[in-house]
């Protein structure tokens, strides 16, 4: 997934380099007649895709029959998902910032322990809806003004919603058994992100752009799940328990901004 970001990067980089080669010469000046004030406040529209997220889980454990605290040992993973958001910013001369709100929310794709198997009912999300204050640096324009390339960093905080409903059958452990959790939980968590983009502007008023992004979020939560055993007939009430260290997630954007002044 970090190559993939790397790879994307390059790529807006270098998709950069070539316009401003085939323009035959760079102006770091904005154009008066395309390009907003060097002073001015903007609000923007996010509309995206995040690729597939990366999860780490640690101290998984299972309060399993006759074994309290069993290592779980668990696979998590989630799907690729839409990304949307808007932000209000202030831009002066190269230097802008900007506080944004943006949401995610991804299937869970795979839910598996050492102990029980990849479990065959799997219906549960994570989204996040971060907060993000970012900071961007305008650093080459191109097509005398009209065209530059960005680039920015992000802080912020990441609202989690992190729901699972799963099932699975495991005769392997013993004859009839089966398994199942469920429950939705809420946390937060410190995220930061990564930002390179290019930018065209078509009115003094109105530019669209193209940006990738590299999201981190270490949760660092531990997340608590009911659920049942249950041995041919007799239903025991069973519970796991497990912690992603960290959520992180690489996103190609578009981006549509409007400038007031």
């Amino acid at each position: 997934m970090r190559l993939l970001a790397l790879k994307t990067l390059s790529s807006i980089l270098f998709l950069g380099l070539m316009a401003y080669s085939l323009a035959g010469f760079a102006d770091h000046r904005p154009n008066p007649t395309s390009s907003p004030s060097l002073s001015s406040w903007y609000a923007s529209v996010r509309l995206g895709y995040g690729f597939k997220p990366t999860t780490r889980v640690d101290d998984a454990v299972q309060a399993a029959v006759g074994a309290r605290n069993q290592p779980a040992n668990m696979t998590l993973e989630y799907g690729s998902s839409f990304v949307y958001g808007g932000a209000i910013g202030y831009l002066q001369d190269r230097i802008g910032v900007e506080l944004e709100a943006t949401h995610r929310n991804s299937k869970l794709k795979t839910f598996s322990t050492s102990n029980e198997g990849d479990f065959t009912s799997r219906n549960g999300r994570i989204s996040l809806t971060p907060i993000m204050l970012n900071f961007y640096y305008h650093f080459l324009n191109f097509f005398q003004g009209h065209a530059n390339l960005y680039a920015g960093a992000g802080m912020g905080l990441a609202f989690v919603n992190n729901r699972i409903d799963v099932a699975g059958n495991f005769p392997n452990l013993t004859p009839l058994t089966s398994t199942s959790y469920t429950g939705s939980l809420k946390s937060h968590s410190f995220a930061y992100q990564l930002i390179l983009g290019m930018a065209y502007q078509i009115s003094k008023s109105f530019s669209i752009g193209l940006e990738d992004r590299y999201f981190v979020a270490p949760l660092d939560t531990h997340w608590q799940y009911d659920g049942n055993l249950t041995v041919s007939t007799l239903i025991i009430p069973d519970s796991i328990t497990y912690r992603i260290d960290q959520y992180h997630s690489n996103m190609i954007n578009l981006v549509f901004t409007y400038y007031f002044s």
